[in-house]
């Protein structure tokens, strides 16, 4: 029995993220249906993936899971397809992408998608990473970068660049604009660039996809409040947020089309107290909703993690992650050609059809 495109783009809208991955070893024009963006754009955000610590098991090491909105729980990832899972220490993620570097040689990094069941050996930087970072936007592109701070200046740094495109490292110069030791931790990747926060108030953004030896650097206009543990960025609708939490309500702005840099401002869109929510203990802002601009994720230290619509002050859809659960990093797993496509190219990668 034969399948028009129509009859199948329905059947396949409903499957889950590892079933399409798998399904386009079925045929040449399975591949291409699945990989097209026809069936991507009518397909919603299918799985939340995150980080959760355990205290209790094993080492304490946070372990990779994927949150399932029809079981309102999550379930942990099988890592057993990447060969060094336990001989390699996960030191960074980006958007289902986990970086790992190894424990027996600290200049080798691999990069592995849970999703997929691939992984890919990157080849030895000329220094040892200091800070590796990955950078990865699967919406716009399958490829990724990994980002090295590998020598400090006073308003800038040196940086070694991976392009999985390329498949070289190259080196580049940054001058962020501000001090170099005002840069936190907190950043966000998106369409080719990397934007990080920096104290007291700015957001630093930085152009990985140039080929020049600069990475061009700009600063964003000064944040309506101070960077603080409880902040964080994101883009929704094409347009970038800042949220600031402080565990009993959420504050968030939107930046000015990111088409027109010259006229940016920050404007306050939502301040809602969690109370109102009946969301118990204390709350931490995850992430943006890319497509729904009301729509933001939460975690609260009762063991819950949440879908909020902030203009109903409503929770829309919940999770129960336990009360000995500490989630360490959160992002959503969007369906993309880029995310299916993604460490399809190198000759290490290897991908499970098995499971």
């Amino acid at each position: 029995m034969q399948f028009c495109d129509d009859l199948l783009v329905e059947i396949l809208s409903r499957l889950p993220f590892k079933s399409l991955a798998r399904f386009k070893c079925v045929s040449r024009s399975w591949r291409a249906l699945i990989s097209g963006g026809y069936l991507r754009r009518r397909l919603p955000l299918l799985a939340a993936g995150l980080f959760v610590h355990v205290p209790h098991d094993g080492d304490g090491e946070p372990r990779y899971a994927t949150a399932c909105s029809g079981a309102g729980g999550f379930e942990f990832c099988d890592m057993g397809f990447f060969p060094l899972v336990a001989t390699a220490k996960i030191v960074d993620a980006c958007e289902g992408l986990l970086l790992y570097r190894s424990l027996a040689a600290a200049a080798s990094l691999y990069v592995a998608c849970p999703a997929t069941r691939r992984w890919a050996a990157l080849p030895v930087p000329r220094r040892e990473a200091q800070l590796p970072m990955l950078a990865f936007d699967p919406a716009s592109s399958p490829h990724y970068h990994v980002v090295c701070f590998v020598a400090w200046q006073e308003r800038g740094a040196t940086v070694d660049v991976f392009s999985s495109e390329s498949g070289a490292w190259a080196e580049r110069d940054a001058v962020f604009g501000v001090e170099a030791s005002s840069l936190s931790p907190t950043t966000h990747y998106r369409g080719g660039v990397l934007h990080v926060l920096a104290y007291p108030d700015r957001v630093v953004l930085m152009d990985l996809a140039t080929t020049t030896t600069m990475a061009p650097c700009r600063l964003a206009p000064r944040l309506p409040d101070d960077v603080d543990a409880g902040a964080r960025l994101g883009h929704s609708r094409g347009r970038l947020h800042y949220a600031k939490c402080d565990g009993e309500r959420v504050r968030v702005w939107a930046l000015g089309d990111d088409a027109s840099p010259g006229s940016w401002q920050w404007s306050l869109t939502h301040t809602v107290r969690f109370n109102d929510m009946t969301i118990n203990g204390e709350v931490k802002f995850l992430a943006f909703h890319p497509d729904m601009a009301d729509v933001v994720y939460l975690s609260s230290s009762a063991g819950k993690m949440a879908r909020c619509d902030l203009r109903k002050e409503e929770i829309v859809s919940s999770w129960k992650l336990g009360a000995e659960h500490h989630v360490v990093r959160f992002w959503l797993l969007a369906f993309s050609s880029g995310l299916l496509n993604c460490l399809g190219g190198e000759q290490t990668w290897q991908i499970d059809t098995a499971s």
